[in-house]
């Protein structure tokens, strides 16, 4: 008799505490998505953004609506250059940023131009060259 009462008493602790290490796993995740509400960034290309050919150089127009900063480590500008770059937009700031350019870019036709950020945030921003008048 005295054996079912501590089998019975080992079953009560195991359930216990496999019901506790659930409850704290549970809270522990809750809590991880918790902290990281709020923490995001959005940045916008703004269709200002354009290449200047006379200048040669790309004009970049960008805010960032989120609540964190993000920093630009790369432009590429469809397959022509890649230039590495060290811009930091912070949240609610719009910037207008100029990178000089070594390709050639021909007025009347568009580009693709990707921004990379260290947080892994890859933009697509389409860029039309507008013909000039002569």
């Amino acid at each position: 008799m005295l054996k079912e009462g501590i089998s019975s008493l080992f079953v009560y602790v195991l359930l216990i505490g496999v019901t506790l290490t659930i409850i704290i796993g549970f809270v522990g995740y809750a809590m991880s998505i918790w902290s990281h509400q709020g923490t995001y960034r959005t940045l916008l290309v703004y269709p200002d953004t354009r290449i200047d050919t006379d200048e040669n150089v790309l004009i970049l127009h960008i805010t960032n609506r989120g609540s964190v900063a993000a920093v630009i480590y790369k432009i590429v500008v469809q397959n022509v250059e890649t230039l590495n770059a060290s811009i930091t937009v912070r949240p609610g700031e719009e910037i207008v940023v100029t990178e000089q350019l070594s390709g050639t870019y021909k007025p009347g036709s568009s580009y693709i131009v990707e921004i990379y950020t260290k947080e892994g945030d890859v933009l697509k921003q389409p860029i039309y060259i507008p013909i000039k008048a002569g």
